[in-house]
């Protein structure tokens, strides 16, 4: 592995062959923030840096293991900044997408549109992708997608039961990604809402329901990246029977409430 010097916002390759028996096993990967990229072909190794910042240089460490042992190899990549002063020309500052407004979960009537709707910044633009139920969305009869510089929507003709999913919005470009992630559920035709509670905390008790069910995740938590001092939020959606009651936990110990940290749920129940 070779040191590398590299102008600011260029990409970096770094490339070493390793082999053993059994098979090596590379260290800890670096933080996926959408710019670093490892692959391997062959027993060769690469880490591939997109947009390169002032910030990556430094020592860079490939570490190969398996049962009889280890193996390091080191790198140096340094980053010629880009000049800045009178006369020089100011390079493109890269700002990884962030959402300004999330998609939002939806409650649509069979048969009728809906549109989950979200605004984004990020320069260069960020790419834009749909995912239902974590699989890509494409162009089709029932589904429709328009963008502009700032905001994207996803259309749905014509809800029917199949629509019933999560739906996630991904903006990406080299300096980073986003999602937001919601669902979409129907208003049922017939039957009633026996109840509908709103809770800060704890859990909640509804009627009587046919059977017991464990508790288990309707939609799971997503990654999220996020800058210093911006607010997030993390959603996720849960059902058994009897109701089961929720705990967050950080880093392995439970989430106080604070001014700063606010933990609630919404809880509708239907009996049909």
């Amino acid at each position: 592995m070779n040191d590398l010097r590299i102008p600011q916002n260029g990409p970096a390759v770094f490339t070493c062959t390793i082999s053993g028996e059994p098979r090596p096993t590379d260290g800890q990967l670096l933080p996926n923030d959408g710019r670093f990229e490892a692959s391997e072909s062959n027993g060769q190794y690469k880490l591939s840096l997109k947009n390169t910042l002032p910030q990556d240089a430094g020592v860079y460490e490939c570490v190969a293991k398996n049962t009889a042992g280890e193996a390091r190899c080191k790198a140096r990549l340094n980053v010629n900044l880009i000049q800045t002063g009178k006369g020089a020309e100011e390079g493109p500052r890269y700002e990884a997408p962030r959402f300004t407004t999330q998609i939002q979960p939806i409650v649509a009537d069979e048969g009728k549109p809906a549109a989950f709707t979200a605004k984004f910044t990020g320069f260069p633009d960020p790419t834009i992708r749909w995912y239902r139920n974590n699989e890509p969305i494409k162009r089709s009869a029932g589904y429709e997608v328009t963008q502009t510089k700032d905001e994207a929507t996803l259309k749905i003709s014509a809800c029917q039961q199949e629509d019933v999913a999560e739906y996630k919005i991904e903006a990406s470009n080299p300096a980073g990604k986003a999602s937001s992630v919601a669902n979409l559920v129907l208003t049922p035709k017939v039957g009633r809402i026996a109840k509908t509670t709103i809770v800060r905390g704890g859990g909640v008790t509804g009627q009587d329901k046919p059977a017991t069910d464990a508790p288990h995740f309707v939609s799971r938590l997503s990654d999220i990246s996020a800058r210093q001092g911006h607010t997030v939020k993390f959603s996720c959606e849960i059902d058994g029977n009897p109701m089961p009651t929720a705990q967050w936990m950080h880093n392995g110990k439970p989430v106080p409430a604070s001014k700063d940290i606010k933990v609630g749920c919404i809880v509708i129940i239907m009996y049909l």
